[in-house]
């Protein structure tokens, strides 16, 4: 605090002769300049500004309310918008202003010699600031804070019909005038009307709460500094991770790191979040008793009025079982890709995509077949028949198709499979496509044709051998293995027969 002494009489003729105590503003700041720096104004028109006395009583009041009108060809709106009013030690209202009267709908008379505590609403009065108010004031400590006052019954009405239309909310700077010996004297409150910003504080508050509410039931959250230390967490990061709350606030981020996950992708995060944009990956982590869990895990930086991170947020949702359950999965599908060609459909036959054995077996790549239909795959006659119609109209029902089926490769070649006709089902039972696993028998099926050609044949030249023709023999042009060495037995069984007769 510093120690001053009025300069000289006052300009509205009044004089005082004893010195006061002004805790803020310094002394040397006259009544303009304080406000002025209150309300933003710039610090060139100060100089301009009529000089005026710096506060000694609470009888310049009436002076403090005209500085207002002084100042108003520097910002005419912000000065109009100004609320002032002085009370007593005590905390009685002495003197308001216009606009402060307007505000909260009671007149001056009704206000004098009110305790200001009397007005302030319930949730202000029990909050941490204003209870230490006065008594802060009374050790010349100069007060900001934003608090509400209860209106006048009928000035309610007149305000509005929204939740809040009994109330008026001020962001007020409260000023102590303390006497030579420290008391305080007085205290002149400046103060601007925001009912309508603190409504919108109250409405975003509510929603911020209920938003962190469901984030905390659904989500591992925590806040880290610049250097990614965690600063704060929620219970569920604390359930998941299975540290306690003290081993983890203050500790790194790496804290649960799992070796398996590459340093390349930590650097990735920080090299994102640290020019300001958000990072999404899976990550894998180890909780404090060594069992692993996955998180799909989001990082935002809080940037500063620098546009530099300051700290950061991450928010997880926890892919455990989910992801465990897609890597069996996964196992599974691998080692039939690794034994078993495999199609995919849509329910209308249009190819989704292929592996590597089926484009094998077809000899297209997954190209060429990706959003053709599967009658490029069947013979001309069967896919214009009503059979090869019922065959996916059966599918489209979800009816699983088995069996040995002919197939034309590219070229025209031939192929035959021995396969399953799949449909998979939506969480409805409902079927949304087709997979087929297949096997290329096409070797199986034409060794199988050969034996049956063979016995045939065969059948046929012993046939004539028993009505007397031992001309006819078996042609072994095609034959091979096992086959030809039968069809040449036979024939060589002929010969003989043939030789003796």
């Amino acid at each position: 605090m510093r120690r001053c002494r009025p300069p000289g009489p006052m300009t509205n003729g009044r004089s005082s002769d004893f010195n006061l105590f002004v805790a803020q503003p310094p002394a040397r700041y006259r009544i303009q300049e304080f406000l002025m720096s209150l309300f933003n104004f710039k610090r060139q028109a100060v100089s301009v500004v009529p000089a005026a006395p710096v506060f000694a009583t609470e009888d310049h009041f009436p002076e403090l309310k005209e500085v207002v009108t002084r100042v108003t060809p520097f910002d005419s709106a912000a000065a109009k918008a100004v609320c002032f009013a002085q009370y007593s030690a005590t905390g009685t209202f002495t003197e308001a202003n216009d606009n402060y009267l307007a505000a909260i709908g009671y007149t001056l008379d009704e206000l004098r010699g009110v305790a200001h505590a009397n007005l302030v609403e319930s949730t202000s009065a029990a909050g941490p600031e204003y209870p230490a108010l006065w008594s802060r004031l009374r050790q010349g400590e100069t007060v900001t804070l934003r608090y509400g006052v209860v209106v006048k019954a009928d000035a309610a009405v007149t305000r509005g019909t929204n939740d809040m239309a009994d109330e008026v909310w001020f962001q007020s700077t409260f000023i102590p005038m303390l006497t030579a010996t420290g008391t305080l004297a007085s205290v002149t409150e400046v103060a601007t009307d925001i009912t309508a910003y603190h409504e919108q504080y109250v409405d975003m508050q509510q929603e911020l709460e209920a938003r962190t509410a469901i984030q905390n039931v659904t989500s591992i959250v925590s806040w880290a500094d610049k250097k990614g230390d965690i600063t704060d967490i929620n219970q569920m990061y604390i359930d998941v991770s299975k540290f306690p709350r003290e081993e983890l606030l203050g500790a790194p981020h790496s804290i649960t790191r799992h070796a398996d996950m590459p340093k390349s992708a930590f650097k990735d995060l920080w090299n994102t979040i640290g020019h300001g944009k958000i990072w999404r990956g899976q990550i894998k982590n180890l909780a404090k008793d060594g069992s692993v869990y996955f998180v799909d895990t989001v990082v935002a930086p809080i940037l500063g009025k620098n546009g530099k991170p300051q700290r950061y947020l991450g928010v997880r949702y926890e892919l455990t079982k989910a992801e465990l359950a897609r890597q069996h999965m996964q196992g599974i599908v691998d080692a039939l890709d690794k034994s078993l060609a495999s199609i995919e459909f849509e329910l209308n036959g249009t190819v989704i995509t292929a592996n590597g054995k089926f484009c094998e077996a077809l000899g297209y790549t997954k190209e060429e077949l990706a959003g053709k239909h599967h009658s490029m795959l069947v013979e001309p006659s069967y896919r214009d028949s009503a059979e090869y119609r019922e065959f996916w109209q059966k599918l489209g029902r979800g009816e699983y198709q088995a069996g040995q089926f002919k197939r034309i490769g590219k070229g025209g070649r031939e192929v035959w499979i021995q396969a399953s006709y799949n449909p998979i089902n939506d969480e409805m039972g409902r079927p949304v496509r087709v997979i087929k696993y297949a096997t290329n028998v096409t070797d199986q099926v034409r060794a199988q044709q050969a034996l049956e050609a063979a016995v045939t044949q065969t059948q046929g030249v012993v046939k004539a051998a028993q009505d007397g023709d031992l001309t006819q023999r078996i042609e072994l042009d095609g034959k091979a293995g096992s086959i030809r060495d039968l069809c040449a037995g036979v024939n060589d069984l002929v010969e003989n027969m043939a030789g003796v007769v």
